[in-house]
């Protein structure tokens, strides 16, 4: 299964010599099926760290969904260097479609 997973290239570095894991313990990584959701956490990311968004294509066999209302989001322990099929540098969003893109989301799951 494909899903993606929006970050900063405040974290490429360590991602692509790592993988994908959580930053701690108790915690998975986040990946969804909802690519421009992807670019909005990315968006998020890039603000938070003061670097650029970049969407991850990754591929995985079993991720754990949440299901009901969220079942665009998934949940994995750990996503290998390998598994990375894709990497997109992509433009920030812009505050305006930051909004809509948000906006549609909670449309979509009847907010």
């Amino acid at each position: 299964m494909k899903l993606y997973h929006g970050t900063a290239t405040y974290y490429l570095r360590s991602i692509l010599k790592e993988g994908l894991a959580p930053p701690f313990e108790d915690v998975e990584v986040s990946l969804t099926d909802d690519y421009e959701n992807a670019v909005s956490y990315a968006t998020d990311a890039a603000e938070r760290t003061g670097s650029n968004p970049v969407v991850l294509t990754v591929k995985v066999r079993h991720p754990k969904s949440l299901g009901g209302d969220y079942s665009a989001e998934y949940y994995v322990q750990h996503v290998s260097v390998e598994n990375i099929v894709r990497v997109e540098h992509i433009k920030p969003l812009s505050k305006q479609a930051r909004t809509e893109v948000l906006q549609r989301l909670i449309d979509e799951r009847g907010e």
